[in-house]
């Protein structure tokens, strides 16, 4: 019975984990062409359109050792590094519960962000509509629970966004994911996601010391990604 469990539990994790290393995939051929969702997977080189075989999540980057089939060029490693990512971003949906889908495309957005912001510095304001409305909605449902002490606490946090903003030491859609993440998960969530994060860009810079700390612009949207993959592992 234990084994079954086991196996039971095993089997989920690595279903989970294979789609979310697919949705990471399709995330990054988006952000590739523009959220064109007819847009079919290319090569950034030669441009041929890619074969099935070579769209399979990690699998073809390993498998073409990570060069590209018709042209033989490489193909970007931080593809793979976003697929690996996602399917530890997306482990922990539940594909059997209906309301888990809300949770899968509120994160989806924030991934595909992650993305444009790690490759641009910059994504399209238009892209949060679908977070804030499915964020909002979840807030009014747990509104009743919502205690005066996470009033306050949230208020003050967004206080002390809104003066780095203001400051030009954080970028408003920073903030703006910030109050998204508070209001679908909770305001000790978002907490600990944003500490991760900072703490994450702090190693960051630790390990590139040649790195102008204050001149340097760095997009935070991946390491808020990163730190919600922490969160949800511990």
């Amino acid at each position: 019975m234990i084994m079954t469990i086991f196996n039971l539990e095993t089997f989920y994790l690595i279903t989970n984990f294979f789609i979310g290393t697919c949705i990471a995939s399709f995330a990054c051929v988006l952000a590739e062409n523009g959220i064109n969702l007819t847009a079919r997977s290319k090569c950034n080189h030669c441009h041929q359109t890619l074969r099935v075989l070579d769209l399979i999540p990690l699998v073809s980057f390993i498998f073409l050792k990570g060069y590209c089939h018709y042209c033989h060029k490489k193909i970007p490693r931080e593809l793979f590094y976003f697929e690996l990512a996602g399917g530890f971003y997306f482990l922990k949906i539940d594909y059997s519960n209906f309301f888990s889908y809300f949770e899968l495309v509120f994160l989806f957005f924030f991934f595909l962000i992650a993305i444009l912001d790690l490759h641009h510095q910059e994504f399209l304001t238009a892209l949060l509509i679908v977070p804030a409305i499915i964020s909002a909605t979840t807030f009014l449902l747990n509104l009743k629970s919502l205690t005066l002490l996470d009033s306050i606490s949230l208020l003050i946090m967004f206080s002390a966004m809104s003066i780095l903003v203001y400051l030009e030491k954080m970028g408003l859609g920073d903030l703006l994911i910030y109050v998204l993440i508070a209001c679908f998960y909770g305001q000790t969530y978002a907490n600990l996601a944003f500490l991760i994060s900072s703490l994450l860009v702090l190693v960051y810079f630790g390990l590139n010391r040649k790195i102008n700390f204050s001149k340097t612009s760095l997009p935070f949207i991946p390491f808020v990604i990163a730190s919600l993959i922490v969160v949800q592992l511990i």
